[in-house]
């Protein structure tokens, strides 16, 4: 399973949160059905979004991971005010579907009774190292339905936002763009990453990179792209870092 329901509502009755997280790709043993996800890279239709195509690895597995998800936003126990939808690489892109999901009539498993007070209750999607999930058409969109309430970092050089490659069809993003350094806070910028030409090109140069910071003299070295960028503590540390929150009114 890619992801999962993880936060329950907390707090008082009138200030309750709740927080979706979709956990990213792991590695081996029945996991490696992410390792399938993440490269079924072929673009098929986006349900209800006439002209629009999604990842269809992502869109199979958030297809299948829904419907338990909305039974759990169904239960009383978990009603919400405030509700947060979050996740790192697969678990972006996932992330990204299910807050699309609230405000388009995409996959209609939402109860409209429900779907009414999620929308209302929501306050941000926030992703971390997070692949393109769809085509320039399902990016504009959302970016007019959720856009500016789409908190999209990316962690120095992280080749994963940058994936899929062109070679796999045209992908974009949407959403409001972080950007962060070892010692550089989250700061936005207007212009978003972009897809790398090839993933024979691009993925050995990640991986070089990653091996190159295993050396102390290999640290010194710049290269375009890197896997190591992409390790969750990077983000987690970027964002301890001074004046680094990024927040939806």
């Amino acid at each position: 399973m890619q992801g999962t329901l993880r936060g329950q509502a907390r707090g008082s009755a009138r200030n309750r949160l709740g927080i979706l997280v979709f956990r990213g790709t792991e590695f081996g043993g029945v996991t490696t059905t992410d390792i399938y996800t993440d490269v079924n890279t072929e673009l098929v239709p986006y349900p209800d979004t006439v002209g629009s195509s999604v990842h269809a690895g992502f869109l199979r597995s958030f297809k299948y991971l829904w419907p338990d998800i909305v039974d759990e936003l169904a239960k009383p126990r978990n009603a919400i005010d405030h509700f947060f939808v979050t996740g790192h690489s697969l678990g972006g892109a996932l992330a990204v579907l299910a807050a699309c999901e609230l405000f388009d009539d995409s996959l209609s498993l939402l109860p409209q009774e429900l779907r009414t007070h999620l929308r209302a209750a929501f306050r941000g999607l926030y992703t971390f190292g997070q692949p393109m999930v769809g085509d320039q058409a399902f990016a504009d969109h959302f970016q007019e339905r959720v856009g500016g309430m789409t908190f999209r970092h990316v962690y120095q050089y992280d080749l994963v936002p940058r994936f899929p490659p062109r070679t796999a069809g045209d992908f974009a993003h949407f959403g409001r763009e972080f950007f962060g350094t070892r010692t550089s806070p989250w700061s936005e910028r207007d212009f978003p990453v972009q897809q790398v030409l090839a993933a024979a090109v691009a993925f050995p140069v990640g991986i070089l990179a990653f091996l190159l910071q295993q050396l102390p003299a290999g640290r010194k070295i710049s290269l375009p792209v890197s896997l190591a960028d992409h390790m969750p503590q990077n983000y987690v540390d970027c964002s301890k870092l001074r004046n680094a929150a990024t927040t939806f009114p």
